[in-house]
């Protein structure tokens, strides 16, 4: 709400409202220099029914409404939804609008619109400004109270105040002027800029050296093996107490498993909170997550040279390398891009592994959705989870006389159990690892619109890419439409024939054809309709949100055209008509005649 006054806190550092748990406020509804005053000066127009004033005034609502402000996230969760910015742009608009409605009545609400900005700002200002300090020492008044960055208060206080000054000297200086428009340009771009130093300024106060960034990720770089030969990713080792920066492996040219990006194929928010990791704004799995390394064929991982390990969660990785500032470590347990499994699991089944070990069965089994348990039993054994789950601190066995499958399992399934100690678990880890590798594809190749693989099998089976699942993948086997399979809650696969087969999969925007041929439409059909009325000789008549939001009593409608020469020659000729009907005789005696007769 602070924002709606306020230039907005950096991310992840808040200071007006300090204290609470929210922690991130990358967006805002801070509308520079005009703030809310022509949101205001808007409400204020005697037009009560328009469709901009309810839409702006319902974002509002939802904005402090925690269920209304989630509802726009809970329809559609595919992506990470910033429903914000409709809300600034909507304000924005109806700023425009009383811009540009420049009649005697605006202004007054402008002017007003003006003061209901000053007071709504008074309203955070004097409370936050003088509360009472935290400390129990000097309990006395103090400016500021218990926010962190008084400063820092005070500095956007200080841009608010300005910005309504400046607001309030341009309308009543340049309003109705030709100078109005480059003015407010001048002073919104001129207070853009202060609060852009502001902002980074800040920013920088709360970052690390810039040293590392330029030294080792811009300038430096990590030479491991081309991944184009032989395809593989790497990660970072990451801990509850160890987390590195996001995104290296961009900067160095080597695929990766860790990433902060926002957009991603909804497949991923599937699949990560399935195997116990919290998937937000960014793929951060903790290194204890072998299992999910394995099968996502992550090959190295690398240690920053000042942080120290933790060799119970480093399982299954040994020393490589050291280079740029990092030990680099080698997966023993590395699969290869593409491989296919002997026997699979249906979703209901696995998700009755404990969560913290279902990463380790991702390299046991294929896991399916339970609706195509038949159409998978053609390629291999179907199994189902037997036994309770068991903690990390268990080590007694799993007997075979425990509770197992339910009345609708298959009785021609095998069984599974959880390993009895770590031991074991991780012996089997190894062997389905191996036996992975012996299924993996020969070859494997991507490019920016797709990847191509070669595998050799000796039965029909299915063969399983760890890439994120979405609808605009299509997949061709030896040269045939093949159906793309969803496996794993949130990847590819695709089922191919017995000996040597050529897989090719390519991606296309679902709907990019169609919009590409509906855009191509618009145009043609908007040059010809301006061609069309440029031989006709026609020009715009409408003036955009002429009937919704202008005070209708101000606006003069000519609906026929003025003959200016014809006024002014009726004018001319019709000079001393009145004075001559009055009284005519008189009229002529006294024209050209002085009071004396002359």
């Amino acid at each position: 709400v602070s924002s709606f006054f306020f230039p907005p806190d950096i991310p992840s550092r808040v200071n007006l409202f300090y204290g609470h748990t929210t922690r991130w406020a990358s967006v805002a509804a801070y509308v520079p220099m005009f703030g809310l005053s022509g949101v205001f000066a808007l409400f204020a127009t005697r037009k009560k029914r328009t469709w901009l004033k309810f839409l702006i005034m319902f974002l509002m609502v939802c904005s402090v409404v925690p269920a209304l402000n989630c509802m726009f996230y809970m329809f559609n969760s595919s992506y990470y939804a910033r429903w914000f910015y409709m809300m600034v742009l909507m304000m924005i608009l109806g700023t425009v609008v009383m811009l540009d409605d420049d009649n005697t009545k605006s202004d007054r609400k402008w002017k007003g619109g003006i003061v209901a900005y000053l007071i709504g700002a008074a309203a955070f200002i004097i409370p936050l400004g003088l509360m009472f300090s935290d400390n129990t020492d000097t309990s006395r008044y103090s400016l500021g109270g218990c926010m962190p960055f008084l400063w820092r208060f005070w500095i956007y206080v200080s841009i608010t105040l300005a910005s309504i000054a400046i607001l309030w000297y341009i309308f009543k200086k340049y309003r109705h002027t030709p100078a109005f428009e480059k003015v407010c340009m001048i002073a919104m771009s001129a207070v853009i800029v202060v609060y852009s130093v502001v902002h980074i300024t800040n920013g920088k106060q709360h970052s690390n050296s810039s040293k590392f960034m330029v030294n080792q990720v811009v300038e430096g770089e990590v030479e491991l093996e081309l991944a184009e030969d032989n395809f593989f990713r790497i990660d970072f080792y990451r801990d509850s107490s160890i987390s590195p920066f996001d995104n290296l492996g961009l900067y160095w040219g080597y695929p990766s498993i860790e990433c902060f990006h926002t957009v991603v194929p909804g497949s991923v928010m599937d699949f990560y909170p399935k195997i116990g990791v919290s998937r937000s704004v960014g793929s951060r799995a903790e290194t204890k997550y072998f299992g999910l390394r394995a099968f996502a064929s992550v090959k190295y991982s690398l240690v920053s040279e000042t942080s120290k390990v933790n060799d119970n969660t480093f399982y299954g990785f040994s020393e490589y390398d050291t280079q740029n500032g990092y030990d680099i470590y080698i997966n023993e347990n590395f699969i290869p891009m593409g491989f296919s499994y002997t026997k699979f699991i249906t979703q209901k089944q696995f998700e009755k592994i404990t969560k913290s070990k279902r990463h380790e069965y991702l390299c046991f089994y294929i896991v399916v959705p339970d609706e195509l348990a038949e159409y998978y039993s053609q390629f291999m054994t179907q199994v189902n989870y037997k036994g309770k789950p068991m903690d990390a601190e268990e080590t007694e066995p799993v007997t075979e006389n425990e509770e197992s499958q339910e009345s609708d399992d298959s009785s021609e399934s095998s069984s599974i159990s959880l390993m009895a100690t770590k031991s074991e678990s991780k012996l089997a880890f190894e062997a389905a690892v191996e036996e992975r590798r012996s299924m993996a594809c020969d070859t494997f190749e991507y490019s920016s619109s797709g990847f191509r693989a070669t595998t050799t099998l000796d039965s029909r089976n299915v063969v399983v890419f760890s890439v994120p699942y979405d609808d605009g993948w299509q997949a061709k086997v030896n040269g045939e439409e093949a159906k793309v399979l969803k496996v794993a809650y949130g990847f590819m696969a695709v089922e191919c024939p017995e000996g040597d087969s050529v897989i090719e999969f390519s991606y296309r925007a679902p709907g990019m054809y169609e919009g590409i041929i509906i855009t191509g439409a618009g145009i043609v059909i908007l040059l010809g309709y301006l061609f069309y009325n440029k031989k006709r000789g026609e020009t715009a008549s409408y003036r955009f949100f002429f009937e919704d939001y202008y005070e209708e009593d101000d606006i003069i409608t000519v609906t026929e055209k003025i003959d200016v020469d014809k006024i002014e020659e009726e004018a001319f000729n019709n000079v001393g008509a009145d004075l001559n009907e009055e009284n005519p005789a008189d009229t002529n005696n006294h024209v050209g005649q002085d009071s004396d007769g002359t």
